[in-house]
């Protein structure tokens, strides 16, 4: 039992460190927090990653393509006092 604790706690905290790599692409809109009085903010974002690349011809040769998509990101924020 001790062994399987311990397995289940080595697969906890690899998944917790691959989880912790992820990327943000969007940012809360903290700072309204410290604005005066009543307060709106809207906020649009749009990423589009260029990801790609080729792969060795021992693996079959050729290019992967553009493997990210654009991600749109919107924010509202209000704050009322």
């Amino acid at each position: 039992m001790k062994y399987v604790a311990s397995a289940a706690s080595a697969v906890c905290l690899v998944a917790g460190i691959a989880q912790a790599g992820g990327i943000e692409r969007d940012r809360p809109a903290e700072l309204i927090l410290f604005e005066e009085g009543n307060y709106v903010q809207f906020s649009f974002k749009q990423t589009n990653p260029n990801v790609e690349g080729d792969y060795p011809a021992f693996l079959g040769g050729g290019g992967t393509g553009d493997m990210a998509a654009k991600a749109p990101t919107s924010v509202l924020a209000l704050k009322s006092s």
